[in-house]
């Protein structure tokens, strides 16, 4: 604070200074920070790599190397990652001294997997990916499958089959795999509890599921869970973890109208649809609203630093990411410089008394009879335009 007060923080020197520190401390100590991931998170070397340690770097090297002018502006803005609950406190706070607030929450993300789906073990590998990522506690995270009914088994089948050759098939090759930790106690009994929930409303479980969960280990098994009931808590909230409804479908429409069901008031903050069919895919995009779309992957938007990332709605408001999260915390602010001079009599017309030249024509005519003689006056009643400065006039 204090050397925020004094001003030293506001030189482009003394920030690039901290942006190389922190490049260099994640270049030396990234043996040591990899460990404290596994350790706490149980993520793999890799995975912290990419979701952790890269994040930072890249976005250091962002700032370092193009957003030199971001020192020009001075900001006054909440930027706020979490959940819908304490995204609605935040802004609630930010409000009374009206500062703006950009939210990047969650919600429910809905995954499609239509009936002309394309090569299936791409397509399970990559979910698969995606949900299992950091144990499933992503924002942007797949949290239900929509699977069109005539492609159900098959692709319960190769969902099955991604898994064991991604963690291996029993409990002890999943623990000693690269898949992740749940990051509290806490969270893995309440995905134990969402699970009970859901068989208890009838869901089915496909792989995984509570017999090998271990709350002291924070390790929850990926879980897939076929057809939940409606209401249950898997379907009713957000999961953040390794468990994957899966619900069939017959039809776009019925589809649509189930995640629309899910979603109710709220927007999700990703739509992914697995389809070779393009027209299918804009189709899904004018249907389902949310804050980004994928078609045939998932999460790699997120990476994407071209691309705008942000919510619609109740997942979140305002964009970041690249130029755009430069722009989320700048203001574009309009300055209109003119000369001050009695010359300009076109001016003359926005003094009383109005009615000196003949009103707004009037006043037109007598201006183009001075500067643009040669234009002729059309007939009474007709459109007049004419090109002045830059400016259209139409009487």
């Amino acid at each position: 604070m204090k050397c925020s007060a004094l001003g030293e923080t506001r030189t482009f020197e003394w920030r690039e200074r901290q942006l190389k520190q922190v490049l260099k401390f994640l270049e030396e100590q990234y043996s040591e920070i990899a460990a404290a991931l596994t350790a706490d998170l149980g993520k793999c070397s890799f995975e912290g790599e990419i979701t952790e340690i890269e994040v930072v770097r890249t976005e250091c090297k962002e700032a370092l190397e193009k957003f030199r002018c971001l020192l020009s502006l001075r900001w006054d803005l909440i930027f706020f990652t979490g959940s819908e609950t304490v995204g609605k406190i935040v802004a609630s706070a930010a409000s009374k001294t009206l500062s703006p607030v950009v939210l990047e929450l969650g919600g429910k993300a809905p995954l499609i997997v239509s009936k002309d789906a394309p090569d299936l073990k791409a397509m399970a590998d990559r979910i698969m990916w995606g949900k299992t990522i950091n144990a499933g506690q992503t924002c942007v995270a797949p949290d239900y499958v929509m699977v069109h009914e005539d492609r159900l088994e098959e692709v319960l089948e190769a969902f099955k089959r991604s898994l064991k050759d991604m963690f291996g098939e029993t409990t002890a090759e999943i623990k000693k795999s690269s898949f992740a930790r749940n990051v509290s106690e806490a969270s893995t009994k309440r995905l134990i509890s969402m699970i009970e929930d859901a068989e208890a409303s009838g869901g089915e479980i496909i792989a995984g599921g509570t017999k090998d969960a271990d709350v002291k280990d924070k390790f929850f098994p990926p879980t897939l869970i076929l057809n939940p009931g409606r209401e249950s808590r898997v379907l009713t909230e957000e999961i953040f973890g390794c468990v994957l409804p899966i619900i069939p479908y017959s039809s776009t429409t019925s589809c649509v109208s189930y995640i629309n069901s899910i979603n109710g008031v709220s927007t999700p903050l990703a739509l992914y649809v697995f389809t070779t069919s393009d027209a299918e895919f804009s189709s899904y995009l004018d249907l389902v609203p949310s804050g980004g779309a994928v078609q045939n992957d998932v999460l790699v938007h997120f990476a994407c630093g071209t691309l705008p990332f942000g919510g619609l709605g109740t997942s979140g408001y305002g964009r970041a990411h690249g130029k755009f999260g430069f722009e989320a915390f700048t203001h574009t602010r309009g300055v209109l410089s003119k000369p001050c001079r009695k010359a300009f009599e076109f001016q003359g017309i926005r003094y009383p008394p109005y009615d000196k030249y003949g009103g707004w024509s009037g006043w037109t005519f007598k201006l183009l009879s001075k500067t643009l003689p040669e234009i002729p006056v059309l007939h009474s009643g007709a459109l007049k335009r004419a090109v002045m400065g830059g400016m259209m006039v139409a009487a």
